[in-house]
This record gives structure tokens, C-alpha cells and sequence, in this order.
């Protein structure tokens, strides 16, 4: 799913983040986990994005339980 506000892919199975390609693909070698990502990239989040997240992170949190 693309997170345009901070030009990145996020992969809703895996919760893996890639950055996003200028022609829209992503770079599969530069992935990083979303609870690995820094703050100043979670506040850059617009409010549809950040649903997007939280949501995906919510279900990774239900899987780990």
C-alpha cells in the first residue's frame, strides 16, 4: 500500500516499509520494519496514512500475542 505523505510502500502482511520509486515501484533491498522507523517518518504521516499504519501495526501486535 503506498503511503504517498512519506513516499513509501508498506507491505500490510509483513509490516515492512520500502521507499517508494519514482515511478511508483519500491526498492526491495532498503525494507525496514515499521517498529524499527524513527519518529521524525511517523510524524511526516498524514491523517489517511497514519490509519494506514496504525492499523497495520495493530494486527502485527494481535499476531505476536
Amino acid at each position: 500500500v503506498k503511503l504517498d505523505s512519506v513516499g513509501s510502500v508498506i507491505d500490510i502482511k509483513t509490516g515492512m516499509i520500502y521507499p517508494m520509486l519514482a515511478n511508483g515501484g519500491y526498492d526491495k533491498e532498503m525494507g525496514v520494519h515499521l517498529e524499527d522507523c524513527c519518529d521524525e517518518w511517523l510524524y511526516s504521516l498524514d491523517d489517511k496514512d497514519r490509519e494506514i499504519v496504525e492499523s497495520v501495526f495493530q494486527s502485527h501486535k494481535n499476531i505476536e500475542k
